[in-house]
């Protein structure tokens, strides 16, 4: 005897019965591997697909509303044959509303199958794509195509805004004692509440630790332009610590017309005070502005440019002849004779590549620095009989004492 199905069975119960009844009807167990002759495995059993309803021609092939033969199905009275796709194929077409009619056609959203034809149900009205209810439809409210915006609700066939939420026109609905967008009592005084703040009964409520300043939620320990108070702004370059202006040790120093925060010792606009501008090409070190080169030596007022670089008291390092043709560096205003100065004057001779010898042994009893070169060699003599004299020879490994070889003259 066929298992009654429903005429709009979901595919997974038909599915689910045709299982059942073709295990019983086949005595195929679940895993077998093959299927007695005259069946066919549909998921976990063996049909025959001859006979069953549920398999009818092939696996999950439902025929509904009718029996199986011959592998074709045999549609019940008052049910007609329809194209299987997801539905059985015998349906009651004179009230399925989804196999319609002689053509089996799926009725619009919300209407109903009447006799083979599809129609909106009492109540309803026919808005083209679907019957709605326009008493309570929010997208065809009192009529078709007429939407309730704004998150309003429809209400016997009224667009309205659900308490405590207030009717606001095109900007829709709000609760004036909850929502940020609108926070006050009305339409007309309502409006947005600051970022980061909240609305609590009505008003706008900034965060713990911040205060709401022209529109925002400022912190006003720490924001510049509300400095311990609204409005009370910052200087340029200024730093609001612990609700507080102040100049911070990047920029120490101030200056006014217009107020700002500066540093005298790098500022080439005010270099060393306010106003102090630095020329084309100079720059500001320790606010003094010197030239492609120099380098500030001294302090305060005293400060001064160097070519040469600066002495531990603040003055200039001078130059010296090496008696060869070149200079050295000194911070000695007067020329001093010593290790370290005939080193600086053989450097200024032949700055590498050179081996130095040092003391020399044939111009004893005074003190000599040799820097013998590829070509050639001289030899500064710094102590004893003579003093402050250098030679220069055209023997390379040659370290010749003045007055032997070549004497160049005074050295320093």
């Amino acid at each position: 005897m066929r298992t009654a199905i429903s005429r709009r069975a979901p595919l997974a119960t038909l599915l689910l019965l045709a299982l059942g009844l073709s295990v019983t009807l086949s005595g195929c167990k679940k895993g077998d591997a093959g299927c007695p002759a005259g069946q066919v495995a549909c998921g976990l059993g063996c049909v025959d697909t001859a006979t069953s309803a549920d398999h009818c021609g092939g696996c999950n092939q439902p025929c509904g509303l009718g029996t199986c033969s011959g592998g074709a199905c045999q549609c019940e009275a008052g049910a007609a044959a329809c194209p299987a796709g997801e539905y059985p194929r015998c349906a009651d077409t004179l009230h399925d509303r989804d196999r319609c009619g002689a053509t089996c056609t799926a009725c619009k959203p919300g209407a109903v199958c009447d006799q083979g034809s599809c129609a909106c149900p009492a109540g309803a009205t026919d808005c083209g794509s679907a019957c709605v209810d326009v008493a309570t439809d929010p997208r065809h409210c009192g009529g078709c195509d007429i939407p309730c915006g704004g998150g309003r609700t429809c209400e016997a066939g009224q667009c309205l805004c659900q308490a405590p939420r207030q009717d606001c026109g095109a900007a829709g609905c709000f609760d004036f004692l909850a929502d940020e967008r609108h926070c006050g009592t009305s339409c007309a005084t309502a409006a947005a509440c600051p970022a980061t703040a909240t609305c609590l009964a009505g008003a706008c409520t900034c965060p713990a630790g911040r205060t709401e300043c022209a529109g925002a939620c400022v912190d006003t320990a720490t924001d510049e332009a509300n400095c311990g108070l609204c409005g009370r702004a910052c200087i340029a370059g200024a730093v609001c610590t612990a609700s507080t202006c102040s100049c911070p040790v990047s920029l120490p120093d101030r200056c006014t017309s217009p107020e700002r925060c500066v540093d005298f010792a790098s500022d080439e606009a005010n270099c060393g005070g306010c106003g102090t501008r630095c020329g084309a090409g100079q720059v500001c070190q320790s606010g003094k502005c010197c030239g492609p080169g120099q380098q500030a030596c001294g302090t305060g007022t005293a400060r001064i440019c160097c070519d040469g670089g600066c002495c531990g008291d603040g003055t200039c390092r001078v130059a010296h002849s090496n008696g060869l043709g070149q200079t050295y560096l000194s911070c000695d205003p007067v020329p001093t004779y010593s290790f370290a100065a005939a080193q600086a004057a053989a450097n200024a001779w032949l700055p590498t590549g050179g081996t130095d010898f040092v003391p020399v042994a044939a111009c004893l009893p005074g003190s000599c620095y040799c820097r013998q070169g590829p070509v050639s060699a001289a030899t500064w003599c710094y102590d004893g009989v003579l003093v402050g004299q250098v030679s220069l020879n055209t023997i390379s490994t040659a370290c010749l004492c003045p007055p032997q070889g070549n004497t160049s003259g005074p050295w320093n």
